[in-house]
């Protein structure tokens, strides 16, 4: 409550607040501690739930543009070039890093990069 009070007394100053702010500052500091805490959430509930909603919101947004064919655009192929020239050319090795792009996507796609589906689909 100190903290809504103090809150308060700024916004007074401040013409610029609008009632809309401040009702909802008064209705989240509004709330009893004895209500807060029977909520009993603690901090490994809220990281799981927000691991496993990226997680499931990744692989449906991933379903969606690779049924549609999605996966590779006009940039990524370069990319994809870089990684295979790593592997499949008639220098290979690190030299073929070049030096326009910053070398970590190419050499975390090294070890996918071997098999054509997911080189020519762009999972890699």
């Amino acid at each position: 409550m100190k903290l809504l009070k103090v809150w308060q007394q700024g916004a007074s100053d401040s013409p610029k607040t609008s009632s809309f702010v401040k009702s909802w500052y008064q209705l989240v500091f509004s709330l009893h501690a004895s209500k807060v805490q029977s909520l009993r959430i603690s901090e490994a509930n809220i990281v799981a739930v927000i691991v496993i909603t990226t997680a499931a919101q990744s692989l449906l947004s991933f379903a969606y543009y690779f049924s549609r064919g999605l996966t590779v655009h006009q940039d990524s192929i370069p990319h994809l070039l870089v990684a295979r020239r790593m592997l499949d050319s008639l220098t290979p090795g690190f030299g073929q890093l070049g030096g326009s792009w910053l070398p970590l996507p190419h050499v975390l796609m090294v070890p996918t990069i071997w098999n054509d589906f997911m080189y020519q689909t762009g999972l890699t």
